[in-house]
């Protein structure tokens, strides 16, 4: 089965790295199109925790979103252009519980999705093969 089209969920946490590698490999090896998409994460806060929070503080972390974004885009953007593929960037901002409905509704028009699984400890993986 050949690949024409590989979505990779771009998020900096632990793996991404290596989940970004292992697809612009395959996507080498397929001569596919990857495309990298970074949701980008807004905390859903209940309102009785809303008015202890302030502006500054929503501020500041929208504006560390959108630098990890960036960074991740530039490593991403080198990382395909190294290797002479041809790929695409996407960022789209989603509310934290809806960032699985984000990539699949990405993913509807690709072959194949490459994504962390959260919640699981190299401990876990290793030793319970992720139960």
């Amino acid at each position: 089965m050949a690949y024409r089209d590989i979505l990779v969920h771009l998020d900096g946490g632990d793996g991404c790295q290596e989940r970004t590698l292992a697809t612009i490999l395959l996507a080498q090896f397929y001569e596919a199109h990857v495309v990298g998409l970074c949701p980008l994460v807004q905390p859903v806060l209940p309102a009785y925790l809303r008015a202890y929070v302030s502006d500054e503080v929503l501020r500041q972390q929208s504006e560390a979103a959108r630098d990890l974004a960036q960074s991740l885009k530039d490593q991403f953007e080198t990382a395909v252009r190294r290797l002479g593929l041809a790929g695409e960037y996407r960022a789209e901002g989603c509310l934290e519980p809806d960032v699985a409905r984000l990539l699949s509704a990405h993913a509807r028009s690709t072959d194949l999705l490459v994504m962390g699984a959260y919640g699981h400890t190299r401990f876990r993986e290793r030793v319970l093969a992720g139960c």
